[in-house]
């Protein structure tokens, strides 16, 4: 399992206070001076930096990997660096849930990658109104006709070996009288007319493959064992041959008692 790095600044040090699992480094410090030469995926803070050390955190944490305790009093440059980092709360009751359950969904290459929305093409035909949001999206108004034609698409293929198997989550939001499809053809290798195979879903097919992936994760029990159980149990999930987005799943159905 890939390790993941945390940055605690406060007073006292958690790794004494909370049950830290195998997969993760904490790393406490009592102030934040200079940037670490670390690479942190999560920045802790239990207590409210100084104005000094806010400008070395705005450059060293990534946004939303920010998390900000009751202790902390976000006023004047504190409040700018939550806000500009988009810092969460979190309770001290929740702490040590977070720690084992969701800290491991910040891997900075977890399972599956998007799309570059470089790649992604609007079709020429389409004459409504195109907002690019940054890298985070794109916004499509007007009239999309009364049939089904593309809309958008992705530039360059992705290479598949044999027997490998894909998942794609067409991630979307629509308003209005409009419907939406995913449609997905097979090349040959080393080809852009030869076509193996061709697979369209509409909304009822995206919304089922979602109602039966949810279904998955519903089945799961939730479990609360003492930390040796735990340690066993997060190896043999380890050794399953499900996707990781299950075995992340799996992971989360399992507490430690405290």
């Amino acid at each position: 399992m890939n390790e993941i790095r945390i940055l605690q600044l406060g007073d006292r040090d958690w790794n004494f206070e909370y049950i830290i699992p195998d997969n993760i480094v904490l790393d406490h410090v009592c102030s934040f001076l200079e940037l670490p030469e670390e690479v942190y995926h999560l920045y802790f803070l239990a207590r409210t930096p100084l104005e000094e050390e806010t400008e070395l955190l705005y450059r060293a944490v990534k946004a939303y990997s920010l998390f900000v305790t009751d202790k902390v009093a976000c006023s004047g440059k504190v409040e700018w660096l939550c806000r500009s980092r988009k810092a969460q709360r979190i309770a001290a009751e929740d702490i040590q849930r977070f720690l084992l359950q969701e800290a491991r969904f910040y891997y900075t290459a977890p399972y599956g990658d998007k799309f570059e929305l470089g790649d992604l093409g609007i079709n020429r035909g389409f004459r409504g109104a195109v907002k690019w949001n940054g890298n985070c999206g794109v916004t499509l108004t007007g009239a999309f006709g009364d049939v089904m034609r593309q809309a958008v698409f992705w530039r360059y293929n992705r290479p598949v070996s044999r027997g490998q198997v894909l998942d794609l989550w067409l991630e979307y939001r629509e308003k209005g009288n409009v419907s939406v499809s995913l449609e997905v053809i097979q090349f040959a290798a080393g080809s852009a007319e030869e076509v193996l195979d061709h697979w369209k879903f509409d909304e009822a097919d995206l919304e089922a493959f979602y109602q039966n992936y949810q279904s998955q994760i519903d089945s799961i029990p939730t479990s609360v064992v003492d930390k040796e159980r735990y340690d066993e149990l997060m190896e043999l999930i380890e050794q399953l041959s499900a996707n990781e987005q299950l075995k992340n799943v799996a992971r989360s159905k399992i507490t430690v008692t405290p």
